[in-house]
């Protein structure tokens, strides 16, 4: 039994150099393959034929460039995800991909859009103040905002 415990202790320790060594053919593997995309990306550009053009999608967040922006590119879901499943589609899982297809659209907004989602955002505030609440009827928010409860027989008594 002990020249049996040696022999795998032996084994054992020749496996564990032999991962060892792997880890670091890895690591060595790695900083190559940077230091090589990093060369073919600065011979592309002195060659005119990078595309810097790399945009992000404010739907999806998915970076994309103009060359391979389709109609079918994008896939958001319409509705948001119920727990169980998307209640546009009834995909069940929250990484399956949207129902939805459209193009990117880029994240980047320039002024007249900024003044836009502004003046959108103040009218959305100044309408909610002036909004009526379907349950108490007060006024200032929404029914879906509402602190009362709305059924209104639950504070009654059942004699």
């Amino acid at each position: 039994m002990e020249d049996r415990l040696r022999q795998v202790q032996e084994d054992n320790e020749k496996l564990l150099e032999a991962v060892i060594k792997s880890e670091t053919q890895v690591r060595e593997m790695s900083v190559e393959r940077e230091q090589m995309k990093r060369s073919i990306v600065k011979l592309l550009q002195r060659k005119g034929n990078f595309d810097n053009s790399i945009k992000v999608c404010k739907n999806c967040s998915k970076e994309y460039s103009e060359k391979e922006n389709f109609n079918w590119s994008c896939r958001v879901h319409q509705s948001e995800w119920g727990g169980e499943m998307w209640w546009c589609c009834g995909k069940r899982g929250k990484e399956q991909p949207g129902c939805k297809f459209s193009k990117h659209e880029t994240k980047d907004i320039n002024e007249e859009e900024y003044k836009d989602q502004e003046a959108q955002e103040q009218e959305k505030l100044r309408r909610q103040k002036q909004q009526k609440c379907k349950s108490c009827k007060e006024i200032g928010h929404s029914i879906s905002e509402c602190p009362r409860d709305p059924n209104f027989r639950t504070n009654t008594d059942v004699n």
